[in-house]
């Protein structure tokens, strides 16, 4: 699971940019696609991007309105703006993460524990939203 978040929020990053990056990622990617002789994918449209974004930070489609709002943007940075814009919203970022997070530590909301283990989902609810979406790209 962890592999498929992680993959698909890369995907959608790397689907940003089609031109040389100064992100190390995606600089590795273009070197690896050019010793194999890969083009390096086209860039998406802007509403292909914002959905996949919003998908991926919060879970959810982008209303009409924000969608309508992102593409007439015209601002060349404005896709690294609406990453940065979704992961501040701490609240959403962290109740689509706490699942994946939930599944990954085989932690269960509702189940009875044996002995003094309780369900850490209150803690690790607070630990996304005060983590997690100061990582800066």
């Amino acid at each position: 699971m962890l592999n498929r978040l992680v993959g698909t929020l890369f995907v959608t990053l790397v689907a940003a940019t089609a031109t040389p990056s100064t992100n190390p990622i995606d600089r590795a990617l273009e070197k690896y696609w050019s010793a194999h002789g890969i083009e390096i994918p086209p860039l998406v449209a802007d509403s292909v991007f914002a959905r996949r974004v919003y998908l991926d930070i919060w879970g959810l489609l982008p209303t009409p309105e924000q969608l309508v709002d992102f593409e007439r943007d015209r601002r060349p940075e404005k896709r690294d703006r609406l990453i940065q814009q979704l992961l501040a919203n701490r609240r959403n970022y962290s109740e689509h993460a706490i699942s994946f997070w939930n599944d990954l530590l085989r932690n269960d909301e509702g189940v009875v524990y044996e002995g003094a283990r309780e369900s850490i989902t209150k803690w690790l609810v607070q630990a996304l939203e005060n983590i997690f979406p100061t990582i800066s790209l």
